[in-house]
């Protein structure tokens, strides 16, 4: 997966084969019904760090059974 950010954009969000229509929000009025994995990164996203990782999913799709993440020092540093 790869995230992406933005503080200003043009344009109307377009389907993709993930998500039907690409929606925005307001980082101060995020919804409540995300993935499991979300609530993990996505604060350290909305702060700005940067880092890779991965989450691994249970049997039920629905909660992660464990997860890593790792800081970088920038958005250009490689990991394998």
């Amino acid at each position: 997966m790869f995230v992406f950010t933005t503080a200003l954009w043009t344009g109307t969000p377009q389907h993709s084969d993930e998500m039907d229509v690409g929606k925005f929000f307001n980082r101060n009025a995020l919804p409540k019904n995300m993935w499991d994995s979300d609530r993990i990164w996505l604060k350290d996203v909305l702060a700005g760090k940067k880092f890779y990782g991965y989450c691994v999913w249970n049997d039920d799709n629905k909660t992660v059974k464990s997860f890593a993440f790792h800081a970088l020092e920038n958005a250009y540093e490689r990991r394998n």
